[in-house]
């Protein structure tokens, strides 16, 4: 032991612990970094999900796409939807209300096919009706916010696979 380090000692943490520890020292550094798909058809709405996406240390790439059929056209021609395919470091955001195909309509889609099922998708909205928050829930959307999008309720996501307040509440964030 080095001169002068006498007094200190080693303490062994319980794992369960050291997420705890290593948040406080350096918050979500094991954190990959997402490519996040944007489907808003609103420009200004778009563009301030954009804005605070932009303020993420997590966020490697977005992506945007005001409809719900160009993400998409954009997921088959890249294969997103091919056997095997796995995107670990893909979510979205995505409104309910677009031209064409709705945001809960894809939702569904993509949950439901098994290249696509596991990407975390959070939808985000103005509409809190309860019938809108309930069908997202069970069509597993991993969170349902609210307009304008706060960056602690993506990481909260991007952190758990989850934004719901528990496992069996229909309650938006």
């Amino acid at each position: 032991m080095p001169a002068g380090d006498e007094n200190l000692k080693t303490m062994k943490m319980p794992p369960d612990m050291l997420p705890e520890v290593i948040d406080t020292l350096s918050p979500r550094e094991n954190l990959p970094r997402y490519t996040i798909f944007v489907v808003e058809d609103n420009a200004d709405d778009r563009m301030e999900i954009t804005k605070t996406l932009k303020k993420s240390p997590y966020v490697k790439h977005i992506q945007t796409f005001p409809t719900a059929d160009k993400l998409k056209k954009h997921l088959i021609e890249n294969d997103y939807f091919k056997e095997g395919a796995r995107h670990p470091e893909t979510l979205v955001l995505m409104d309910v209300y677009l031209p064409g195909t709705t945001g809960i309509e894809l939702l569904s889609e993509m949950k439901l096919h098994p290249a696509t099922g596991n990407i975390p998708i959070i939808i985000v909205t103005g509409d809190t009706s309860k019938e809108v928050v309930q069908a997202a829930h069970n069509l597993k959307a991993n969170a349902y916010i609210t307009k304008p999008v706060k960056l602690e309720d993506v990481h909260e996501v991007m952190d758990t696979g989850s934004g719901w307040p528990d496992e069996n509440s229909t309650e938006k964030k």
